[in-house]
């Protein structure tokens, strides 16, 4: 039920390097599945893994990774899994740290990369893209006193597959929970989308959320929707043009809804975005 290709105990301390868990597609492999948690790999106690691959992995929670322990992922790649919540990995109230990694194309009813519940994940010099969620958080889904870092991170083309204009929310990132906080920082968040609110980023409540010093282009509808009578700190940041965003503010950049603290702008481009 758990820990479909690799299962580790809560006093387990296991270094992985190197490794395929799942399905490369040349056939030669078989993916792994779990009818609970962690299709590709299950964590109780602790695990780096580093230089592997995660594929075509499903479970119903964690299609490729699923965390209680504490779990290091370095310069791997995280793709194709799918589950009901948290297609690429779910971090369960503890700590995760992914660095210089990829988590893309993953599938999932909320959190089509990532569900962070509870828990600590910190992400750095990775890139989270094309991933889909059928509801809320197409890249993340952030809840329930979580606590998401992202620094040096480029969210790219996630989203929600709903028409539902009402329910399709947060297509990069979906923050919700009385304490769930979200913190970027020169970070790229670019052409992803959602048909109801957030393309790039959704605020429903918590503890105000800052993306600062990043990119923000080409998401749709709204690039930032803020819900809670909480701002979003989202100074200096380059929305595509020097005038700032549009919708709740007079630019013509990505458009924001109201409570979204925005100025001072970047008024040139940075981190290479266009």
């Amino acid at each position: 039920t758990a820990g479909g290709g690799i299962f580790n105990a809560t006093n387990g301390n296991v270094q992985i390097t190197d490794t395929l868990i799942g399905d490369d597609g040349t056939g030669t492999y078989t993916a792994n599945s779990a009818g609970l948690f962690g299709g590709g790999l299950a964590n109780q106690g602790i695990t780096n893994l580093t230089n592997s691959q995660v594929l075509a992995n499903t479970a119903n929670t964690g299609g490729g990774l699923y965390n209680t322990g504490v779990l290091t992922v370095d310069n791997t790649q995280v793709a194709y899994n799918t589950a009901d919540s948290g297609g690429g990995l779910v971090n369960y109230k503890t700590a995760q740290v992914i660095n210089h990694s990829k988590v893309s194309s993953n599938t999932a009813q909320l959190g089509g990369g990532i569900f962070n519940t509870g828990g600590v994940l910190t992400l750095t010099g990775s890139i989270l893209s094309d991933n889909q969620a059928q509801t809320t958080g197409g890249g993340i889904q952030n809840s329930d006193d979580g606590k998401l870092i992202i620094d040096n991170t480029i969210l790219s083309g996630n989203r929600i597959s709903v028409s539902d204009s009402v329910n399709a929310k947060g297509g990069g990132i979906s923050n919700v929970g009385n304490n769930s906080s979200v913190t970027i920082t020169n970070s790229q968040l670019l052409n992803n989308s959602a048909r109801g609110s957030g393309g790039a980023f959704y605020n429903e409540v918590g503890t105000a959320p800052s993306i600062t010093g990043s990119c923000l282009l080409g998401n749709s509808l709204q690039g930032i929707t803020n819900t809670s009578n909480i701002p979003i700190n989202a100074i200096n940041n380059w929305w595509g043009t020097a005038t700032g965003p549009s919708g709740a503010a007079p630019g013509k950049g990505d458009m924001i809804s109201a409570s979204v603290n925005y100025a001072p702008v970047q008024t040139t481009a940075i981190l290479g975005c266009a």
